[in-house]
């Protein structure tokens, strides 16, 4: 998705030179660089996780592409546990609940979401379901809630 963000931006560019005229073209190729640009470097970001279940073995991947990715390696061990977080979000002026199953890997405050759900009932679910497939403890937080703009 950042990758067409990114040539929709500089395509739009390129074109409105030769279209435009005047202000309205330093106006839009401004525009369409910073829109461009901002698609170039979303596009770049990664952010992976891999769970590797035969070998009991994690690696967390988080950076940009040409800075070099930090890399967080280690066993299910050093997992603290999986539980689940309520987070509030906010989205125009509507307020609601997502229930996150996330891991508790060593560095990592809040934790790691790696599934979201609207409904409570089916995050309980796939919490057991990753517990008893992970062989790791399902901590209990009650009142766990985080934020989230």
């Amino acid at each position: 998705m950042f990758g067409a963000v990114a040539l929709v931006g500089w395509v739009s560019t390129v074109l409105s030179l030769f279209y435009l005229d005047g202000v309205r073209r330093w106006a839009y190729v401004t525009m369409m660089s910073l829109l461009g640009g901002v698609g170039t470097c979303a596009g770049l970001w990664r952010e992976d996780v891999y769970l590797d279940i035969i070998h009991r073995r994690y690696c967390r991947r988080r950076g940009f592409c040409w800075t070099g990715v930090g890399t967080l390696e280690g066993s299910f061990e050093e997992i603290s546990g999986i539980f689940l977080a309520r987070e509030t979000r906010q989205f125009r002026y509507r307020v609601y609940t997502v229930w996150a199953v996330r891991l508790g890997l060593p560095g990592e405050k809040e934790g790691l979401t790696i599934l979201s759900f609207d409904d409570e009932n089916e995050a309980f679910r796939r919490l057991e379901a990753l517990s008893s497939k992970l062989h790791l403890r399902v901590i209990d937080s009650p009142g766990w809630t985080i934020s989230t703009p």
